[in-house]
């Protein structure tokens, strides 16, 4: 198998994770609208959808081209970008030395699993 066949649905997937994981902000701003501006809520609620069927359809794209137990533990990227971005978007949101830490693990963990799968 050539590199480029190989990297090809692990990319998809990353893809797949942010467009997933902005879906959850979207959802996030939605609740935050619902209060008050209740239309704005719904607009959101439904961008939030969007975003999350996009990341499905990228993610269904990747199982077909990539090997299940690769391509799978990739998902856990969607925490690392929630647990990046929340403090930025959000001021309430604080990044802890576990969350770090926590982050460096999924990394190690997913670049083990994805380089361990090469044949």
């Amino acid at each position: 198998m050539k590199l480029s066949d190989y990297l090809k649905p692990i990319f998809l997937m990353v893809i797949c994770t942010i467009f997933i994981a902005a879906g959850q902000f979207i959802w996030k701003f939605s609740v935050m609208f619902y209060s008050n501006q209740k239309l704005l809520s719904y607009a959101f609620l439904f961008l939030g959808f969007v975003f999350y069927i996009l990341g499905g359809i990228l993610m269904i794209f990747a199982l077909k081209k990539g090997q299940l137990s690769v391509i799978q533990p990739m998902i856990s990227l969607g925490y690392v970008w929630v647990c990046l971005l929340s403090p930025i978007m959000f001021v309430s949101e604080v990044m802890t030395a576990n969350k770090w830490i926590a982050i460096m693990l999924l990394f190690l963990g997913i670049f083990l699993i994805a380089y361990g799968g090469r044949k």
